[in-house]
């Protein structure tokens, strides 16, 4: 892949050093932009985003040829017009027949039939530092889809929508594709109860889920095992049965001693699986500024496909076929890990780079970063507030775009002709300290916001 590697990268239009011929870049900002905005807007906006897109690609159409600067610019409009009314549709529009157009704020007594989405999983209530202060007790989680609800005759009304079904006790164990019935009471995401306040509306919703079941007490749900379960519940069985036993295989033959926080930190790093007890060791990480090593993200794949480009070389495996051995050990690793946003990027990156090498291309990292970000954007608009997605690619392509310049003029260029691996190894932490840097201006504003934290330590320790 080519690495912009400073201000003479690029085309020679105006612009900062860095974004020069960065234009996915570009797109991928104006797509951000068009969903940032959209979040703000009323439903009613969805048919003036639509026209202003369609305006801006007459525009760049017309102006092709004898105006191609100010083509991007009416692309960039068709971006921007494209990302608000992407948002809008995916998270602002709801059928008559969704569950979620028919709660309010109020809590409400209901009897709900369905098929469990996954199995349960045992969850403290408050996460973090402040879950000590919850007098509450931890409870068993799954998603449920909702397929009726039954009024007080017993009569079933068809309705569509998933749930997330919260037992306040220990239940049986369900597999996926088992059919539900439970009774509780059922409330839509909490508004903001002051401005500023992160709105779980905006995140349930494209979670897909229309609001939390909570059923007090075990006698409340019945599971009734399916006979015969669809291809969709067999594969996700299938995948949860693999999971639990790369579990077993990971920690097979380790001592016993002190196996507690050893255990959960060793599935939180190389599984991504979330066990009780790893809210004191995600504390303490992110004290240090470290918190992204307890999810799987870009260093976990990067340094797993290193670690199999590097064996494919020793084995002298055409250059080409490289590319391919890579996707298919990136597939079966997330086959195998839970499914999370971080893990995702990381996947649908470390893929989008091995098709070049497929394919015998040289691409540049700001784009293939950006390109990810749109497509991932595309399915999940909900992940641009996230402070996942904007440390993961507002750093990335800080880097990209700026540590070759914090490299150049605070050490020089890299001098690659060194004499010796003393020197070599001077080279190689002048370059880390410049990226660790870079990582750390752009990463600071974003955690200062959510978390209100600032991590010194996090440049020596990165």
């Amino acid at each position: 892949m080519k690495v912009p590697s400073g201000p003479s990268s690029g085309s020679s239009s105006n612009g900062p050093p860095g974004y020069r011929g960065s234009r996915l870049t570009l797109l991928a900002l104006a797509f951000a932009l068009g969903i940032a905005l959209a979040r703000e807007m009323p439903p009613e906006f969805l048919w003036g985003l639509i026209a202003t897109g369609w305006l801006g690609l007459l525009l760049a159409f017309l102006s092709r040829k004898r105006f191609p600067k100010a083509m991007m610019g009416f692309i960039l409009m068709v971006m921007f017009a494209l990302g608000g009314a992407w948002c809008i549709v995916r998270l602002s529009q709801v059928s008559p027949m969704d569950l979620a157009a028919q709660l309010d704020d109020t809590n409400r007594l209901v009897h709900v039939k369905g098929i469990a989405l996954e199995t349960p999983r045992r969850r403290d209530r408050t996460s973090g530092s402040m879950g000590q202060f919850d007098y509450r007790a931890a409870s068993m989680n799954f998603p449920l889809r909702v397929e009726a609800l039954v009024d007080q005759q017993g009569r079933d009304h068809r309705i569509h929508g998933s749930i997330l079904v919260r037992v306040s006790e220990t239940i049986a164990p369900l597999k996926p594709g088992d059919r539900i019935e439970a009774k509780g009471f059922l409330s839509a995401p909490s508004r903001p109860s002051n401005p500023g306040e992160f709105d779980y509306r905006f995140l349930s919703r494209a979670k897909g889920l229309a609001g939390t079941l909570h059923v007090p007490t075990r006698e409340l749900l019945v599971v009734m095992p399916a006979s015969r379960q669809g291809v969709g519940f067999a594969y996700r069985q299938w995948r949860e049965s693999l999971q639990q036993r790369a579990g077993g295989w990971l920690l097979s033959n380790l001592p016993d001693d002190e196996a507690g926080q050893r255990d959960v930190l060793l599935k939180a790093l190389l599984l991504g699986q979330r066990e009780m007890g790893q809210d004191e060791l995600t504390e303490s990480f992110r004290r240090l500024g470290l918190a992204h090593l307890m999810a799987i993200s870009g260093l976990h794949l990067g340094v797993l496909a290193g670690f199999v480009l590097l064996i494919l070389r020793l084995l002298a495996i055409p250059t080409r076929r490289h590319g391919l051995f890579i996707i298919v050990i990136v597939l079966v690793y997330l086959f195998l890990v839970e499914v999370r946003m971080p893990v995702m990027r990381a996947g649908v990156m470390t893929i989008a780079s091995s098709l070049a090498l497929v394919f015998g291309r040289h691409l540049k990292v700001s784009g293939l970063v950006a390109l990810s970000a749109i497509l991932l954007l595309a399915w999940r608009p909900d992940q641009l507030f996230t402070p996942g997605f904007q440390l993961s690619f507002g750093v990335v392509l800080g880097i990209v775009h700026f540590a070759p310049t914090f490299r150049r003029r605070w050490f020089g260029r890299p001098d690659l002709l060194v004499s010796s691996t003393l020197q070599m190894l001077g080279q190689w932490a002048m370059t880390a300290l410049a990226i660790t840097a870079t990582a750390w201006m752009f990463a600071t504003p974003i955690t200062v916001y959510h978390f209100g934290v600032v991590s010194p330590m996090a440049v020596p320790m990165s």
